[in-house]
């Protein structure tokens, strides 16, 4: 559904919204003011007068459009949590769904299901008390938000619709991608097959085109933060990391440390030099980032548990290739985990003309002309026509009932955001009872 920002009260509306019910010559006259005119009101001027009536009358909107059009914004009110998605150190994400009571808008889309990220309060004020002594944090612990207000919507970045607060919690809402993430489809697929392989890259591409067009700098391009919707298609997510790439003064310790670039890990003036307000040497950390998960997409060798082993390989761009993938995706992986800054390829972005648009984009020509990428259909990708060779299943079914295998939630974590009521089949389960209960096991019982 169409979510929007809060509208303008009634009485800041145009005045012709406001004339869609004053249909007499008396209502126009007290809204419009008389008209100065002599006291003898000759026949010309009559008619003149009765002309600008009736023309008033006839171009009066027979129904408020802007109401039609777009319904009330969502309050925190109108949500339910149904299932927590995800939870880190400082922050939850739980899915989320509309009910609105009270609403009969035409466009109104009951039961829609949206992704609502929660920030802890108590970590903002950690930093600006300085019990977190990390400077990169406490100057871009609003980055998220203005990385997304930033932006606007397109179909490969998750975006955000709305942000709430309370004394808890800072509440996102953002689109939500119910099919998982990249990094869920090759952990139960394997190595994917070079068609798929294609398709999934451009879809990267052109969301991360987008978001440096924009001067945002995404700062974790990894699977885990790559989200699949329903159609298929991919979706940028997570900006937790991202920033504005001429407002941040330092570059170091960003992101996933799987993921990022050899210079990131430089200390010193030597860091400072390379990343001082050049723009092309700071969007190549995200196309390292891109690399890291090409070679993955192709070999599925990137684990958690080997990290020092793979870290140091793709540093070093050592990192093995089985020889069972193509030959020309091999060749793109290597030219791309080049360690060399100057010779890596797809560090650099051109300045072309969006044809359709007219306007300046950013595009990396190097991935775009490569013989892997040559022959795809970029323009096809781009408006979203191709169809996507994997449809994931939902993540979580809610058609199949309560999926509580991440977690629990707990309504003294977000006390502004109503928990969905639980099905009367688990009224009694204890692994439904909420943390801030004090129920013992005998109150519930049942009498």
């Amino acid at each position: 559904m169409p979510v929007t920002r809060a509208t303008a009260s009634n009485a800041a509306k145009k005045p012709y919204q406001r004339l869609v019910r004053q249909k007499s010559d008396a209502a126009i006259e007290e809204f419009f003011g008389p008209e100065p005119y002599s006291k003898t009101l000759g026949a010309t001027s009559l008619a003149r007068r009765t002309d600008r009536r009736s023309y008033r009358c006839a171009t009066v909107p027979e129904k408020d459009t802007e109401e039609d059009v777009r319904p009330e914004p969502l309050d925190l009110e109108d949500l339910r949590a149904i299932s927590l998605i995800g939870h880190g150190g400082v922050a939850q994400a739980v899915a989320v769904k509309v009910k609105r009571e009270n609403s009969s808008h035409c466009l109104e889309r009951k039961g829609s299901v949206l992704a609502m990220k929660l920030t802890s309060n108590r970590s903002t004020r950690d930093l600006e008390r300085g019990k977190v002594h990390d400077k990169d944090r406490t100057e871009e612990r609003q980055a998220e938000r203005r990385a997304h207000w930033t932006l606007p919507w397109n179909p490969f970045v998750a975006g955000l619709l709305d942000v709430y607060y309370d004394d808890v919690n800072t509440y996102q809402l953002q689109e939500f991608a119910q099919c998982g993430t990249l990094a869920d489809l090759i952990r139960s697929r394997g190595a994917l097959p070079p068609d798929w392989i294609q398709f999934y890259l451009s879809n990267i591409v052109i969301g991360l085109e987008f978001i440096h067009s924009h001067g945002v700098m995404h700062r974790d391009i990894k699977p885990a933060n790559i989200f699949i919707s329903r159609t298929g298609y991919l979706m940028i997510g997570d900006f937790g990391s991202a920033a504005h790439v001429h407002e941040c003064t330092s570059w170091q310790r960003i992101g996933t440390r799987l993921y990022t670039p050899p210079e990131v890990n430089l200390r010193g003036p030597m860091a400072a030099a390379i990343f001082d307000m050049d723009f092309d040497k700071r969007v190549a950390t995200d196309w390292w980032g891109v690399a890291v998960t090409l070679y993955e997409m192709a070999t599925n060798n990137v684990r958690v548990e080997d990290d020092t082993a793979i870290y140091n390989s793709l540093q070093s761009g050592t990192a093995p290739i089985p020889a069972n993938v193509d030959r020309v995706l091999r060749n793109l992986i290597t030219r791309m985990l080049n360690p060399d800054l100057r010779r890596r390829y797809g560090a650099h972005l051109m300045h072309c003309v969006d044809p359709a648009s007219g306007a300046q984009v950013l595009r990396n020509l190097d991935i775009r002309s490569h013989k892997f990428m040559l022959d795809f259909p970029w323009d096809d990708a781009a408006r979203r026509t191709l169809l996507s060779p994997c449809i994931s299943a939902v993540v979580p079914d809610f058609a199949r009932g309560w999926n509580h295998s991440v977690g629990m939630m707990s309504q003294a974590d977000m006390p502004s955001l109503l928990i969905e009521e639980q099905p009367a089949h688990r009224s009694y389960d204890l692994r439904c009872v909420t943390g801030d209960d004090s129920d013992t096991e005998e109150d519930l019982l049942p009498e």
